[in-house]
């Protein structure tokens, strides 16, 4: 138990770090973590590149390997993040029916913006999931409801609200 606290202090202050653009101090903080297959600690360190360490193309090429890693482990923002990734084809090439997935995967997880992003692949039937309105609007529903701002948006252009 206190070892889990101490990873999740160390966690908070490497996104502390990270929020600061003290991203040297937040790398030495995730290292030791990432070396142990933390899946928030490589959600966390795929999100910056320390300058003088790295290239852009190592950094892209190492964050989304990292990304993939947490998306393993069940990583539920990391499931997300690797989906925009392959919906706009950022470091990868564009596959929205595996962003789809990762959307679903993330959504299943209870995470909000996957929800939305779920949601209206279940409306429209896009993207290779298969047209559930119902559930779809539910979802969307979940994600206004987790604070997602463009979920009440999108809910509104169905006609629906809460």
């Amino acid at each position: 138990m206190d070892e889990e606290k101490d990873i999740s202090k160390l966690l908070a202050e490497a996104e502390r770090q990270i929020n600061n653009g003290s991203s040297s101090k937040a790398r030495d903080i995730l290292i030791p973590l990432v070396d142990q297959s933390n899946a928030h600690a490589l959600f966390l360190y795929a999100s910056f590149s320390v300058a003088k360490i790295e290239t852009t193309a190592e950094f892209e090429k190492r964050s989304i390997a990292m990304l993939c890693k947490a998306v393993e482990l069940g990583h539920a923002a990391a499931a997300y993040s690797l989906g925009v990734r392959y919906e706009f084809g950022d470091g990868v090439v564009c596959d929205n029916k595996r962003a789809a997935l990762l959307f679903k995967q993330s959504a299943e997880k209870g995470y909000p913006k996957a929800m939305l992003s779920y949601g209206l692949d279940l409306v429209y039937g896009s993207n290779g999931i298969q047209q559930s309105k119902a559930l779809g609007v539910n979802m969307i529903k979940d994600a206004a409801m987790a604070g997602v701002p463009e979920a009440f948006e999108e809910l509104s252009a169905l006609g629906e609200s809460i």
